[in-house]
Formats: structure tokens, sequence, C-alpha cells
């Protein structure tokens, strides 16, 4: 027996896995990961004592017991368990990537799925190299359909990533400028998540590709299998490929398609363009696994937006768009396009915080987006982090961070305003929004 076939009858008879003994429970089993700041060896006695089954380590700890398994890398023995738990099911294996929205489409299709299918799907962000083999490990036998979601930074880890879900399926949402700092420039970007097309081009997989977003289609020019979509408003091209029309964009989406001839027409709480091309993603997909169009219709609508991503608060008489998860320079632009259309008759409000991870490329996207405000003209704007803080000739007020920030301003004195909050996850602009 290998030391993949032993862990997997360990794994299949324990309560889980953890890499946190704070999570441990009884009959888990651990997995001693390390990284640069913390070593996950140096807690395994802890987790024994807190019940683990075992822990997988590093370390020789000299001592006879089977509870410590020692091997040379834990996160690849983690990443070798998932797949050889993938390999048990023959199931359809959705994998998602681009670089925005890559959560959402994977919740609305979650959402749409499980209309009529026992659908598991990524929880959270868990979609990298240490994250996806958790995401697998934890798919339940019945999964009668999978949907991960799969990130990057570096090039590589799209290719690797794909190895260990093993996909039959594939969507990229769009290709933009995400992430700059490890893939240096957009055709960097489209090289490493163009990796999941190729992959499935490989191995005679399926990919939903929309032909409204730029990059797609080269790069899916090497598949067999190809199921194209587009919002027809957008003037899509292709007389094999799936038309969904849009009739609004705001304050909701309405939309409509149609499926053997029977139009239906439907309505999201989500907003904007971006969002739009989510939606088109989802029907396309929803309707290559033979769902009905009142499937589709249920699963959009029932999805509802969360976690700091695009959701809409109300804060006395002003709206907050709250979009503070995760920043980019093409989900920057795209979110400043909502503001500026969104329909109002007060007055419209931008606080804007640095775009993380972007390398040498930061002052000079944040200065594009700088030109971006100005020709926008919004009744004011304030900038909130250490780049746009570099970034001089402007109008607009500026802050350090959003401790200053706070100190300085209060969404309660506004009134019949629009405001847009938006933002890396790593400046928290969402702390405007509590008391």
């Amino acid at each position: 027996m290998s030391l993949t076939e032993g862990l997997y009858e360990l794994y299949r008879n324990s309560a889980g896995i953890s890499t946190d003994t704070r999570t441990i429970k009884p009959g888990t089993l651990f997995f001693a990961l390390s990284g640069p700041n913390f070593d996950g060896n140096q807690f395994a006695d802890e987790a024994l004592k807190k019940g683990a089954v075992a822990a997988v380590v590093e370390y020789n700890f000299g001592s006879p017991s089977s509870q410590y398994i020692q091997v040379q890398n834990v996160l690849k023995t983690r990443q070798s368990l998932a797949s050889y738990h993938r390999n048990h099911f023959d199931i359809p294996v959705i994998c998602i990537t681009g670089s925005n929205g890559k959560t959402t489409t994977k919740e609305l299709v979650f959402s749409v799925l499980s209309t009529k299918y026992k659908v598991h799907a990524t929880k959270g962000n868990f979609n990298n190299l240490t994250g996806l083999p958790i995401s697998i490990l934890r798919m339940p036998i019945n999964t009668q359909i999978a949907v991960f979601e799969i990130g990057s930074n570096a090039f590589g880890e799209i290719s690797r990533l794909c190895e260990i879900a093993m996909p039959t399926h594939g969507l990229i949402t769009n290709i933009g400028s995400a992430h700059l700092e490890g893939f240096e420039n957009i055709e960097g970007v489209k090289k490493e998540k163009g990796s999941l097309y190729t992959y499935l081009a490989k191995t005679g997989g399926i990919g939903f590709v929309n032909l409204d977003e730029p990059h797609l289609e080269s790069l899916a020019a090497g598949l067999e299998k190809t199921i194209y979509y587009f919002g027809s408003e957008l003037k899509g091209t292709g007389s094999n490929a799936i038309s969904i029309s849009c009739d609004s964009l705001y304050p909701s989406i309405d939309y409509s398609f149609n499926i053997d001839g029977k139009h239906y027409d439907g309505s999201s709480s989500l907003f904007g363009l971006h969002n739009f091309r989510n939606i088109c993603s989802v029907i396309a997909l929803g309707r290559s696994f033979n769902l009905e169009g009142q499937q589709i219709l249920d699963g959009i609508r029932a999805y509802q937006l969360s976690n700091n991503r695009s959701e809409v608060k109300y804060i006395g008489s002003n709206t907050i768009i709250l979009d503070a998860y995760n920043a980019n320079p093409t989900s920057m632009s795209s979110a400043l396009k909502i503001l500026k259309e969104w329909p109002s008759s007060g007055s419209k409000m931008a606080i804007l915080g640095d775009m993380l991870e972007l390398g040498v490329h930061a002052e000079s996207q944040h200065d594009r987006i700088i030109k971006l405000l100005q020709e926008y003209d919004f009744d004011r704007v304030i900038l909130v982090g250490e780049i746009f803080s570099k970034l001089g000739q402007h109008k607009f007020s500026v802050f350090p961070n959003i401790q200053a920030l706070k100190s300085a301003f209060n969404l309660k004195d506004l009134q019949n305003s629009i405001v847009l909050l938006k933002g890396s996850r790593g400046i928290q602009l969402e702390r405007l929004t509590r008391s």
C-alpha cells in the first residue's frame, strides 16, 4: 500500500482534515502545514492531545507512535491526497478562473445547478494551492457536480491546480490587470488564466467562452469542445452562440433568454455590466447541464451578494455601494463606471483605497485611476492608502489609511448621496460602514 493509499484510508475514516489546532475535533486528520511566518510541525503534539487521529508532519519526532506520519512535503502530500479523492468521482468538475468575478460566478453557478443537482463548491476563497485541496477533500461521496474556483498570482499555478482538480469543464470570467506583480503585464495574465483552456484541450474537456470578453475566444482556439455565449445588446457574435438580452443594469439586472423556443424573463438583485456578464455565464452553463429555464431563473434570483462584494447598503438617506473585498485596475474602472451610470438625483461620491499586488505598475495604474476620476467629475472623491498618497497633481482628498479617514469622516454626515467604497482587502474600507 502506497503512502497516499494509506493516508486515504485514514482520511476516509477520520472526522475530516485540519491545519489549525484551534479547530481540531476528535478524530481529525491534522496536516502540519508551514509557511514563511509559521511552522505547523510545532503544533503536532497539541493536535494529537486534542484528539487528532494522526498528524502528517515533516519532522522526525523520534516516536514509534503511528500517529506521526512523516513526509517530505506536507502541502504536496495533501495535494496528492486531494487528487486521489477526486479520482473516486466520475462526475462533471467545473473550474472557474479569471481576473475578476470568480467568486460571484462560482456562487451563482452553485445556486443555479443546485436547483437540480447535488452540488459541491468551493467555500469562501479556498482557491489556491493550499485551499483547493481542502475544497476537494470536503467533497461528499454523493456529489453529482463539483464547482471549484481556482486563482493564481504566479505563473504555473493554474496548471498545477488543474492537475489537482482535473476539471471536465472550465470557465474564464475575464482577462484583466490583476496580480501584475506576479504576471508583469496583460500578456502574462492571458497566459496564466488561459492555462485552464490549455488543460481542457489536452484532456478533451469543455470550455465556456464569453464572446463579449476580450481575449477569451483566441485563448479557446485550441479547444475542440466549446460553448459560446454573449449578451446580445453587447454586439456579441457567433451563429451557434447562446444569446442573452439585458433590459436593465441598475439598480438591478433584468434579463431574458430563450430555451427550446420558450422565452424567459428574469431579474436579479445584482447590478452592473460586470454582473450581467456573470449571469450570462451561468445561463450558458445551466443550459449545458440541461436545466429548465425556470430552474435557471430561480437559481439566479436566489443568489444574494455578501462579504463586501458589490453589496448595496443604506445608511440614512444614502445608498452605499460596498465593493471592498478586492481591487485591481480592471475592477476599479468597472466600479467607477457603475457609479457614473447609477441613476440618481443626489450627489455621487467615490471613496477609493489602494490597489495592492501591482508591483512596479502600482503608481502608473493608480495614476490612471486618478485620470479616470477627473474625467468622471464626481461631486466628491476621497483616496485612501500609501500609493494614492504618493501621487499629487489632483484636487482629491487623500488619507494614508482607514484609521485617519475614520477620524475625519462619517458616512452618516452625508445626505441623499450615492457612495462607492472600492479598494483592496488590505485597506478595509468596509469599516466606514460600521459605527
